[in-house]
């Protein structure tokens, strides 16, 4: 079972618990983009590419992140990558292969919510910032190079989970850029009542 689905079990015996699997961070002060980013972004839709993951052998290659990277680029989005202190170097290298990527500048969670929130979309590996795009109820997808989808990833609404621990195939390729493709071509949807 999906691990939110265990750890709700553990509330079943409470009264007047309700569960679902939808998750949201409840009530915010406004959270605001880096001066930096809106300008850099120009209000041009884009998706954030969280690259890596803790650990090493939850994230993609290079190559992989740049391939995302161009199928992003190729529908008028830009694509913009980014990572925590560990994978900086991995980002930047990604970036570099992509026409028109923007490297994010080092984000605390706060400025990454702020990212995420405004991005059409959020593709990451099985990761914190992946969960965290869940909560803002922006569409994400999420690629589990070693971890179970079913377990971990997110399925309802407008997410997808990649089975990738097999490796990242052309087959796998073809499903993220069909999830683009419609991301591309919807508006995003309105945040979920909090509970």
């Amino acid at each position: 079972p999906h691990e939110i689905a265990l750890r709700l079990q553990l509330l079943k015996p409470l009264p007047g618990t309700g569960l679902t699997r939808d998750l949201a961070l409840g009530p915010q002060s406004p959270i605001t983009i880096l001066p930096e980013m809106a300008e850099t972004l120009d209000n041009a839709p884009y998706v954030v590419i969280n690259i890596g993951a803790r650990l090493v052998e939850k994230r993609l290659s290079t190559a992989q992140y740049a391939d995302i990277g161009r199928m992003i680029s190729q529908r008028d989005m830009k694509p913009v990558f980014t990572y925590g202190p560990d994978e900086a170097l991995l980002a930047r290298q990604a970036a570099q292969l992509v026409d028109g990527a923007i490297l994010a500048p080092p984000t605390n969670l706060t400025a990454l919510a702020a990212l995420m929130m405004d991005a059409k979309a959020v593709i990451s590996c099985d990761t914190g910032p992946m969960h965290l795009a869940v909560a803002l109820n922006t569409p994400t997808c999420g690629i589990f190079v070693n971890t179970a989808p079913e377990r971990y990833g997110y399925t309802h609404h407008h997410h997808c989970a990649v089975d990738a621990r097999e490796g990242l195939s052309k087959s796998e390729l073809s499903r993220i850029q069909t999830w683009i493709d419609s991301q591309s071509r919807s508006q995003k949807p309105d945040s979920p009542a909090v509970s």
